[in-house]
């Protein structure tokens, strides 16, 4: 499983920048298209109710053990699953206050380098940049096009988007571990002229994001803890750009 690659990985990076990290997973439990916007903001929100609030996680699916709150976040990545950071010089440090930082713009992501406004994979945010463009659509079903729209909300709230200029091209900065037989169900709204047109008309975002929280439990990976908030999301768009008839489970 992805996971299992990502997680140990990104842990020694980020302790070899000496950034403190809590690791925050969403897990879309549904039988909908995936929807990565919807469960970035998911995210979002739920780990800002767990580190302000208090609210509490299970230690482990079979456990009545709580974990009353966790350390305060500044800044998220919203990190796709799929991606091993490489090279040193890729940094997940505070990006600043002017803008968002695109630590992999298209000429050094292993699949997507021929798209040249890419903005998906891994950005690093601040939690008050992330709440100011209300977050991300939550309109795209499937794969792709929601980085597009958040895009468009950044540039349009003047933030300044920062990217490194002297990576190594293509794999050897990120390694991509995607496994396209696992997402069937995920790639087939791309080219849809509904969801295209959603790129420069969606409405909504941090604000409207409708989703169910199925559990919320403290795992490990290879020693390394993280939250895993199951969710079932609410569909907001026609039928069958939510849903297909693939049925799978997946962690994102």
């Amino acid at each position: 499983m992805e996971l299992r690659l990502l997680l140990p990985h990104l842990h020694r990076f980020l302790v070899q920048q000496n950034v403190l990290h809590s690791f925050y997973v969403v897990n879309q439990v549904d039988k909908l298209r995936f929807n990565r916007g919807a469960l970035l903001n998911a995210g979002f929100i739920e780990s800002s109710q767990i580190e302000k609030y208090g609210r509490k996680v299970l230690f482990s699916h079979n456990s009545n053990k709580h974990q009353p709150c966790f350390p305060l976040s500044d800044y998220v990545a919203l990190h796709d699953v799929d991606l091993l950071p490489l090279d040193p010089n890729i940094l997940y440090t505070w990006p600043g206050d002017q803008g968002p930082y695109h630590p992999i713009p298209a000429p050094f992501h292993p699949r997507y380098y021929w798209y040249a406004k890419y903005f998906g994979g891994v950005l690093i945010i601040t939690r008050e940049q992330f709440a100011h463009v209300n977050g991300m659509s939550n309109s795209f079903w499937g794969w792709g096009a929601e980085d597009d729209e958040f895009r468009g909300r950044v540039v349009r709230a003047q933030y300044v988007i920062s990217s490194p200029k002297t990576l190594p091209l293509g794999i050897s900065s990120f390694r991509s571990i995607h496994n396209t037989k696992l997402h069937v169900r995920d790639s087939s709204t791309y080219y849809d002229p509904r969801v295209r047109r959603l790129i420069s008309t969606a409405h909504g975002g941090l604000s409207t994001t409708n989703y169910t929280v199925v559990s919320r439990d403290v795992l490990h990976v290879d020693g390394i803890s993280f939250v895993m908030i199951s969710v079932q999301l609410k569909c907001n768009m026609p039928i069958d750009l939510c849903q297909s008839n693939i049925t799978e489970r997946r962690v994102r």
